[in-house]
């Protein structure tokens, strides 16, 4: 037995034998409505040295089936620093209504307009003051002033220009063909790798592990959404996962499987391509198609 095993057993037994000493009280010392010890009580306290032994015994037993039944996650040594936040996938776009005339609900006609009638102005007949004095010809303000030439500007584009991150090619490269040897597994075809992605997936890992944050929600506020548009990707965009403190590509790939939803992203049958992206052991994977 390991010693994990054991430190985990010294905390049930210990659980236990509280148990049994609060419930033994409760249920055999403290009797009436005002609380009170029973007169026979001493004559009880003296046999415990010879029953609580027996039931820690019992109970020890008991342990090697317990830490048996125990998840594998409490068994071994916990790992700081490894979170899977949920998956960011779009929403299902609406909808758009039938065209057509509908049989059961017919178009409502628009109420009939009433005429206007519009009132006749009468010309003013009255004749128009004259000045007081005119100025010559010569010196009468031209009608029209010319304008100075406008500089034209130049257009600002709404998106972003953002450098590409660098990533580690390696682990990358290690994370698509885990994620691709699954999806055989599965019976999927297999994802092909985009650099419009793939420069949205190391903006995004660059962004967590310079900042520390694990989340899908850049430091700038960007979104994946976002994100994949500035990179110039024109596919549609499938989702995103985000991993964090992974040490190695088979490690997060085994996270994000194990996770329904994040699992849900990766074997997407409408996904063609992928982008990956490693930094400081923060990882994302964006799929599009």
């Amino acid at each position: 037995m390991d010693k994990t095993s054991v430190f985990f057993g010294k905390i049930i037994v210990a659980q236990i034998v509280a148990f049994f000493i609060s419930t033994y009280l409760i249920q055999n010392v403290f009797v009436g409505p005002i609380p009170e010890i029973r007169p026979d009580f001493k004559e009880e306290v003296k046999s415990l040295p010879q029953t609580i032994p027996q039931i820690i015994i019992d109970n020890v037993k008991k342990i090697p089936e317990m830490i048996e039944k125990t998840p594998e996650i409490v068994q071994r040594k916990p790992q700081n620093g490894i979170r899977l936040p949920p998956p960011w996938v779009p929403a299902p776009s609406s909808i758009p209504p039938e065209s057509g005339p509908n049989p059961t609900n017919p178009p409502q006609q628009p109420p009939p307009q009433q005429p206007t009638v519009t009132p006749i102005q009468q010309p003013d007949t009255r004749p128009s003051p004259t000045p007081l004095f005119r100025l010559p010809t010569a010196f009468q303000r031209p009608t029209s002033i010319p304008t100075r030439p406008q500089i034209p500007t130049p257009t600002q584009t709404s998106s972003r220009q953002v450098p590409p991150p660098q990533g580690d090619v390696s682990l990358e490269q290690g994370m698509l063909n885990e994620i691709n040897r699954r999806r055989r597994e599965e019976g999927i075809h297999e994802l092909t790798i985009n650099q419009q992605l793939t420069a949205a997936a190391r903006r995004h890992s660059a962004d967590m592990g310079s900042k520390k944050f694990c989340d899908h929600k850049g430091s700038d506020n960007s979104l994946p959404p976002d994100r994949v548009r500035d990179a110039g990707y024109s596919g549609g965009f499938r989702g995103e996962d985000v991993g964090c403190g992974f040490r190695t590509a088979v490690a997060v790939v085994d996270g994000w499987w194990q996770s329904p939803g994040h699992h849900a992203v990766l074997v997407d049958r409408s996904a063609r391509y992928i982008g990956l992206g490693w930094s400081n052991n923060y990882q994302t994977a964006v799929t599009g198609n």
